[in-house]
């Protein structure tokens, strides 16, 4: 994290993306967290190189399949507040190119996949960002690339199937059902198949939910109802499914 050569410490992040890329494991995380090279890493995050701040997220990204423990090194280094600084301030937003933002999207996707606890750090409001991480997600999403959408249905997917009640109602007023509703109006019949088997999950928890507040429940018919009436239903229908299978209550 002290190399001055900014070559040089690309590599040393490459060394460490393609090291963890086919299966983490334990023994380079804790190389990594016992040279106190994580905090470097989540400041390269914010690089003015390009170069370095992609390697960065894609080393972050490869960090956050791991464990709930390894997650949980790199969040608690910053890693969420700092990638959406990086989103908003141009580093790794719509201008610095599609692919950047899927590596940002992907890595939030894979901390929405941990515990609760990871799920609230894409929730926090941070004073040093304009907007917490879903609601980054939603407002970017209806302009995205479909390939970095996919990344995008996966975060708020993942949010809901191992989010708290409160946290799911949190997602909901924040409009991210928007995300996948988005997903289901893509030309591309792989996105829609996917934002199709997300949504059937949100309805499946929707239904186990007892009490779900009503507001709540006119927020999820009017996003994924809605566009599903426009003509996204074709998600099932080239499986021999109809297009409003799944929300019925």
């Amino acid at each position: 994290q002290n190399v001055s050569d900014d070559e040089v410490a690309i590599d040393a992040l490459w060394c460490f993306a393609y090291a963890s890329e086919a299966e983490l494991t334990d023994d380079v995380v804790d190389y990594a967290a016992g040279q106190g090279l994580i905090p470097g890493m989540v400041q390269s995050l914010l690089h003015p190189n390009p170069s370095m701040s992609l390697a960065a997220v894609r080393a972050i990204g490869n960090f956050v399949t791991g464990n709930d423990r390894t997650t949980a090194m790199v969040t608690n280094a910053g890693a969420v507040s700092t990638l959406i600084s990086g989103v908003h301030s141009g580093v790794h937003g719509a201008a610095a190119g599609g692919r950047r933002l899927k590596e940002v999207f992907w890595t939030l996707s894979n901390i929405a996949a941990g515990p609760p606890a990871s799920i609230d750090l894409l929730l926090a409001e941070s004073p040093d960002v304009p907007q917490c991480a879903i609601a980054t997600v939603v407002a970017l999403a209806p302009d995205v690339p479909n390939d970095v959408l996919k990344e995008a249905i996966w975060v708020i997917g993942n949010c809901f199937a191992g989010g708290t009640r409160e946290q799911l109602a949190r997602i909901v007023e924040l409009n991210g059902l928007n995300v996948v509703a988005r997903g289901l109006q893509s030309p591309d019949s792989r996105v829609r198949r996917m934002a199709q088997q997300h949504a059937d999950e949100v309805s499946k928890i929707f239904e186990a939910q007892h009490e779900v507040p009503h507001h709540l429940r006119a927020a999820y018919q009017e996003a994924i109802g809605r566009h599903v009436n426009e003509g996204a239903g074709d998600a099932h229908a080239e499986d021999g499914g109809g297009a409003g299978e799944g929300y019925s209550f």
